[in-house]
Protein backbone atom coordinates (compact mmCIF):
# COMPACT_ATOMS: atom_id res chain seq x y z
CA UNK A 1 0.00 0.00 0.00
CA UNK A 2 1.46 3.61 -0.98
CA UNK A 3 1.25 6.14 1.56
CA UNK A 4 -1.25 9.18 0.41
CA UNK A 5 0.82 11.74 -0.46
CA UNK A 6 -1.17 15.55 -1.24
CA UNK A 7 0.19 17.93 -3.26
CA UNK A 8 -0.38 20.35 -0.25
CA UNK A 9 1.89 18.69 1.60
CA UNK A 10 4.59 17.97 -1.15
CA UNK A 11 4.34 22.16 -1.35
CA UNK A 12 4.79 22.97 1.86
CA UNK A 13 7.44 20.61 2.71
CA UNK A 14 8.84 22.22 -0.19
CA UNK A 15 8.85 25.26 0.33
CA UNK A 16 10.37 25.32 4.04
CA UNK A 17 13.52 23.30 3.15
CA UNK A 18 13.83 25.24 -0.06
CA UNK A 19 14.16 28.34 1.93
CA UNK A 20 17.26 26.38 3.69
CA UNK A 21 18.63 25.19 0.16
CA UNK A 22 18.41 28.89 -1.10
CA UNK A 23 20.40 30.38 2.19
CA UNK A 24 22.94 27.59 1.34
CA UNK A 25 22.92 28.95 -2.31
CA UNK A 26 23.50 32.82 -0.66
CA UNK A 27 26.02 31.63 1.62
CA UNK A 28 27.82 30.52 -1.42
CA UNK A 29 27.41 33.25 -3.62
CA UNK A 30 28.43 35.32 -0.18
CA UNK A 31 31.39 33.47 -0.63
CA UNK A 32 32.48 33.88 -4.21
CA UNK A 33 32.11 37.35 -3.48
CA UNK A 34 34.49 37.37 -0.55
CA UNK A 35 36.47 35.32 -2.56
CA UNK A 36 37.55 38.43 -4.26
CA UNK A 37 39.30 39.58 -0.76
CA UNK A 38 40.18 36.44 1.01
CA UNK A 39 41.22 33.97 -1.84
CA UNK A 40 40.36 30.67 0.20
CA UNK A 41 36.97 31.44 0.11
CA UNK A 42 36.81 30.37 -3.32
CA UNK A 43 37.21 26.80 -1.97
CA UNK A 44 34.23 27.10 0.21
CA UNK A 45 32.30 28.86 -2.64
CA UNK A 46 32.82 25.82 -4.60
CA UNK A 47 32.23 23.25 -1.59
CA UNK A 48 29.02 24.30 -1.31
CA UNK A 49 28.17 24.66 -4.56
CA UNK A 50 29.20 21.28 -5.10
CA UNK A 51 27.39 19.37 -2.29
CA UNK A 52 23.66 21.12 -2.54
CA UNK A 53 22.72 18.30 -4.62
CA UNK A 54 23.90 16.25 -1.18
CA UNK A 55 22.13 18.65 0.78
CA UNK A 56 18.88 18.13 -1.20
CA UNK A 57 19.23 14.39 -0.82
CA UNK A 58 18.96 14.80 2.86
CA UNK A 59 16.47 16.91 2.56
CA UNK A 60 14.17 14.87 0.60
CA UNK A 61 15.11 12.00 3.08
CA UNK A 62 13.85 14.32 5.86
CA UNK A 63 10.49 14.55 3.77
CA UNK A 64 10.55 11.09 3.03
CA UNK A 65 10.77 10.59 6.72
CA UNK A 66 7.76 12.62 7.62
CA UNK A 67 5.61 11.42 4.83
CA UNK A 68 6.58 7.70 4.20
CA UNK A 69 8.26 6.27 7.71
CA UNK A 70 7.70 2.94 6.48
CA UNK A 71 6.61 1.14 3.33
CA UNK A 72 7.37 2.58 -0.19
CA UNK A 73 8.17 6.02 -1.06
CA UNK A 74 7.60 6.64 -5.24
CA UNK A 75 10.37 8.22 -7.73
CA UNK A 76 7.48 10.49 -8.46
CA UNK A 77 6.80 11.83 -5.20
CA UNK A 78 10.85 12.70 -4.47
CA UNK A 79 10.86 14.00 -8.08
CA UNK A 80 8.26 16.23 -7.39
CA UNK A 81 9.26 17.27 -3.68
CA UNK A 82 12.86 18.11 -5.02
CA UNK A 83 12.02 19.80 -8.23
CA UNK A 84 9.69 22.21 -5.85
CA UNK A 85 12.23 22.60 -4.07
CA UNK A 86 14.44 24.00 -6.19
CA UNK A 87 12.07 26.13 -7.51
CA UNK A 88 11.44 27.75 -4.46
CA UNK A 89 15.54 27.93 -3.49
CA UNK A 90 16.15 29.19 -7.31
CA UNK A 91 13.93 32.62 -6.35
CA UNK A 92 15.37 32.98 -2.59
CA UNK A 93 18.80 33.12 -4.73
CA UNK A 94 17.29 35.05 -7.35
CA UNK A 95 16.06 37.37 -5.02
CA UNK A 96 19.35 37.69 -3.17
CA UNK A 97 21.33 38.20 -6.52
CA UNK A 98 19.44 41.27 -7.09
CA UNK A 99 19.42 42.88 -3.59
CA UNK A 100 23.39 42.08 -3.45
CA UNK A 101 24.09 43.99 -6.94
CA UNK A 102 21.37 46.61 -6.94
CA UNK A 103 22.12 47.74 -3.44
CA UNK A 104 25.49 46.37 -2.26
CA UNK A 105 27.68 45.58 -4.58
CA UNK A 106 28.88 49.51 -5.90
CA UNK A 107 30.81 47.97 -8.72
CA UNK A 108 33.15 45.67 -6.62
CA UNK A 109 32.82 42.25 -8.27
CA UNK A 110 33.49 44.01 -11.69
CA UNK A 111 36.08 46.73 -10.58
CA UNK A 112 37.68 43.13 -8.74
CA UNK A 113 37.37 41.83 -12.33
CA UNK A 114 38.90 44.70 -13.84
CA UNK A 115 41.98 44.99 -11.20
CA UNK A 116 42.99 41.39 -11.92
CA UNK A 117 43.21 41.89 -16.03
CA UNK A 118 45.91 44.30 -15.14
CA UNK A 119 48.09 41.02 -13.75
CA UNK A 120 50.51 40.41 -16.64
CA UNK A 121 50.68 36.40 -15.72
CA UNK A 122 46.73 36.51 -16.18
CA UNK A 123 47.29 38.30 -19.54
CA UNK A 124 49.57 35.94 -20.69
CA UNK A 125 47.51 32.50 -19.76
CA UNK A 126 44.43 33.85 -21.21
CA UNK A 127 46.52 34.55 -24.73
CA UNK A 128 47.38 31.02 -24.31
CA UNK A 129 44.42 29.23 -24.00
CA UNK A 130 42.87 31.76 -26.78
CA UNK A 131 40.39 33.45 -24.97
CA UNK A 132 41.27 37.07 -26.02
CA UNK A 133 40.75 35.81 -29.45
CA UNK A 134 37.32 34.28 -28.24
CA UNK A 135 36.56 37.57 -26.54
CA UNK A 136 37.51 39.76 -29.74
CA UNK A 137 35.14 37.74 -31.59
CA UNK A 138 32.39 37.44 -29.24
CA UNK A 139 32.36 41.36 -28.72
CA UNK A 140 33.47 42.50 -32.34
CA UNK A 141 36.91 43.41 -31.93
CA UNK A 142 36.49 43.92 -27.69
CA UNK A 143 39.11 43.57 -25.14
CA UNK A 144 38.44 41.45 -22.10
CA UNK A 145 38.59 44.71 -20.41
CA UNK A 146 35.53 45.79 -22.88
CA UNK A 147 33.92 42.84 -22.17
CA UNK A 148 33.93 43.56 -18.38
CA UNK A 149 32.59 46.83 -18.72
CA UNK A 150 29.81 45.46 -21.26
CA UNK A 151 29.28 43.40 -18.13
CA UNK A 152 28.89 46.11 -15.77
CA UNK A 153 26.25 47.86 -17.90
CA UNK A 154 23.83 45.15 -17.35
CA UNK A 155 20.95 45.97 -14.71
CA UNK A 156 20.70 43.55 -11.32
CA UNK A 157 17.54 42.64 -12.60
CA UNK A 158 19.05 40.57 -15.66
CA UNK A 159 21.53 39.13 -13.02
CA UNK A 160 18.85 37.81 -10.87
CA UNK A 161 16.77 36.50 -13.70
CA UNK A 162 19.66 34.56 -15.09
CA UNK A 163 20.40 33.15 -12.07
CA UNK A 164 16.26 32.26 -12.05
CA UNK A 165 16.90 30.78 -15.66
CA UNK A 166 19.54 28.67 -15.24
CA UNK A 167 18.48 27.19 -11.69
CA UNK A 168 15.01 26.12 -13.25
CA UNK A 169 16.56 25.00 -16.40
CA UNK A 170 19.17 22.34 -13.62
CA UNK A 171 16.74 21.76 -11.68
CA UNK A 172 14.43 18.78 -13.21
CA UNK A 173 18.27 17.07 -14.28
CA UNK A 174 18.97 16.95 -10.15
CA UNK A 175 15.72 15.96 -9.22
CA UNK A 176 15.98 12.86 -11.25
CA UNK A 177 19.10 11.92 -9.94
CA UNK A 178 17.39 13.53 -6.19
CA UNK A 179 14.64 11.16 -6.92
CA UNK A 180 16.84 8.02 -7.63
CA UNK A 181 18.59 8.08 -4.42
CA UNK A 182 15.45 9.24 -2.77
CA UNK A 183 12.78 6.46 -3.67
CA UNK A 184 12.25 3.20 -1.83
CA UNK A 185 10.36 0.33 -2.52
CA UNK A 186 9.20 -2.40 -0.23
CA UNK A 187 6.22 -3.22 1.73
CA UNK A 188 4.16 -1.48 4.09
CA UNK A 189 5.78 -2.55 7.21
CA UNK A 190 2.69 -1.71 9.44
CA UNK A 191 0.55 -4.45 8.39
CA UNK A 192 1.89 -7.15 10.66
CA UNK A 193 3.02 -10.10 9.48
CA UNK A 194 0.50 -13.13 9.60
CA UNK A 195 1.19 -16.33 11.73
CA UNK A 196 1.56 -19.83 10.64
CA UNK A 197 -1.99 -21.79 11.08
Amino acid sequence: MFPKVTFRQTNAFAMQYGAVMGVWGLVANACFVGSFSVPGLSMLFLLLTVSSPVLAVFLTRRFRGHVAPQGSFMFHQAFLHTLLMGVYAAIWVALGVYVYLAYFDHGFIFDAYLNSLTDPALQAEMERLGMTEQIAMMTGGGTPTDFVKALQAIPPANYAAMTLYMSLLLAPLISLFVAMACRRSGYDRTVPPQGNN
